[in-house]
């Protein structure tokens, strides 16, 4: 399987059944309490926030986007049915590949898109771990709570929304 961009992958996770869709959990708690909790448990799906409080509409969150084989696989443009092993030695190969072109350009291509060059970027951090008091930005780990609820926005992850 092949995408195009992002949304492409989503819409193809989305097919495999294996995504789930969160709306309204909060930036600086919720978000980093699920995406500890996906990170801990076996084959758990991969999380699209959105409607985050204090965020424009639009600001989104993908979590724990490569957490089981197929979702790997297809990020790498392999036959989602690979076995472990093979993709294993595939994942560390382009990863050996991308230090020494990420070390080069990463920075370079970040800042191409703006007029002077420079990047600027607008980003809040969740907190991931609450026992360590700095907020963090990284990969931890990367259907709809829309209707009313009571419930919190995890509950909804584990048993089908």
């Amino acid at each position: 399987m092949q995408y195009r961009d992002l949304r492409d992958w989503i819409e193809q996770v989305r097919d495999l059944g294996e995504l789930r869709e969160v709306r309204g959990a909060t930036w600086d708690e919720d978000i980093g309490r699920i995406t500890e909790m996906l990170h801990h448990t076996d084959d758990s799906p991969a999380v699209l926030f959105d409607d985050i409080p204090g965020y424009p509409a639009g600001f989104r969150i993908l979590a724990n986007a490569n957490a089981t084989r197929k979702r790997l696989a297809l990020t790498l443009g392999l036959d989602i049915d690979i076995e472990r092993r093979p993709l294993m030695d595939r994942f560390l190969e382009l990863t050996e590949q991308g230090r020494a072109q990420a070390d080069a350009g990463q920075l370079r291509d970040l800042a191409a898109g703006t007029a002077d060059g420079s990047a600027h970027l607008d980003l809040r951090a969740e907190v991931h771990r609450l026992h360590v008091a700095a907020r963090q930005v990284g990969t931890a780990g990367d259907p709809a709570l829309a209707r009313e609820s009571r419930r919190h926005p995890a509950e909804a992850i584990f048993d089908g929304g």
